[in-house]
């Protein structure tokens, strides 16, 4: 009975490992093997106690106009997966998105996200999207640089893994 106790003990500390390295080598992938895009940015800078220092970033791909297509009279639910696909700017080098579809595009960059609330810019229905890369976190003793870096124009450097998924891997000052 001891040895039975002792293999099911083992086996349930390695699954949970096993579980944890998979949460965690899942959350790298677009850092290791994603291609690197820059983005425009337009920061809020605030603070939290339980969060610490960090800036809140929004990008011009956070507000897109609702395609023709998906205009049924009913607002499109929030949650919803939806792609955004991305070209570069020929006079800046900055990534802008071109397109937003219901599935994933079958060729060329794109950045998953998940649609937010619903509203009208002049008439036409718009839709938030966020990205899972709209914080940035800074070490306290980077705090300083970071507040100072955001008063003059920058960009954010994002990798993005094959099905979409962006993780921020930096903000540069342009």
């Amino acid at each position: 009975m001891h040895k039975r106790l002792t293999v099911g003990l083992i086996f349930a500390i390695t699954f949970q490992l096993c579980v944890l390295v998979g949460m965690y080598i899942n959350a790298q992938l677009p850092l290791w093997f994603g291609s690197e895009i820059s983005l425009a940015t337009k920061p809020v800078d605030p603070r939290s106690l339980f969060r610490g220092n960090y800036a809140l970033l929004s990008y011009h791909i956070n507000q897109q106009a609702v395609p023709q297509a998906w205009q049924d009279g009913q607002p499109i639910a929030k949650g919803r997966v939806v792609y955004i696909s991305l070209e570069p700017a020929a006079e800046t080098g900055l990534w802008v998105g071109t397109g937003i579809y219901k599935e994933a595009p079958t060729s060329g960059l794109f950045i998953r996200g998940r649609t937010g609330k619903n509203w009208h810019r002049q008439g036409a229905p718009m839709i938030d999207v966020t990205y899972g890369i709209e914080a940035y976190f800074a070490p306290k003793d980077k705090a300083m640089a970071l507040e100072e870096q955001l008063n003059h124009p920058h960009k954010a450097v994002i990798m993005l893994y094959t099905d979409g998924r962006a993780r921020l891997k930096g903000i540069v000052s342009n």
